[in-house]
């Protein structure tokens, strides 16, 4: 969040998602408008940041939840769910890499062109063009190395913590893990 504040600012955040908003509606808002999204767009912006954290551990209870019945019911193992809660914390360490990523890029890159949904060179819908369909980035962006890691970490991980084989997990978890980036993308 500091770095973000910090070298980027709020304000061009919400200015750049306004932008976006304009030209998807193709409205434009008064200067009165546009002053009074500007600044409850910094508030929610920054309570945002703030809450962030957050976001991380229920992300990790969905996670372990999901996992522990995939591992559990549909291939008949016998893991317990604090231990795949565990494993969804050190899972997500990869994911950190992405922000270390996007620190350096923040402190030593173009500020202007910087993306809050998508602020690292990790995943292929980084390099996509603006004008490239909304679908293809999403499904662009949701391929991202840190992630994919991630998800390999989750597969093994519970295979060990379930005990049972490592492929039927592995085509478990990233079977899911498809459907999902698929899903994603139709609804962009």
């Amino acid at each position: 969040m500091f770095t973000v504040a910090k070298k980027v600012g709020f304000d061009q955040i919400v200015q750049q998602k306004m932008e976006q908003r304009a030209e998807k509606t193709g409205q434009q808002l008064s200067p009165e408008q546009r002053a009074q999204g500007m600044k409850i767009g910094v508030a929610i912006t920054k309570g945002i940041f703030m809450v962030a954290p957050l976001f991380s551990l229920v992300f990790a209870v969905v996670i372990s939840f999901l996992l522990w019945l995939g591992m559990n019911f549909v291939l008949g193992g016998t893991a317990h769910y604090t231990r795949l809660f565990t494993l969804a914390i050190y899972a997500g360490l990869p994911r950190l890499l992405m922000l270390v990523v996007a620190i350096v890029s923040i402190w030593f890159g173009n500020n202007d062109s910087f993306y809050i949904e998508n602020p690292a060179g990790t995943n292929i819908g980084y390099y996509l063009s603006a004008d490239a369909p909304k679908w293809m980035t999403t499904l662009g962006t949701s391929l991202d190395v840190t992630m994919i890691w991630m998800v390999a970490l989750l597969a093994l991980g519970g295979a060990i913590l379930a005990k049972v084989k490592v492929r039927n997990s592995m085509i478990l978890v990233f079977a899911t893990w498809l459907v999902l980036i698929v899903v994603k993308a139709l609804l962009a």
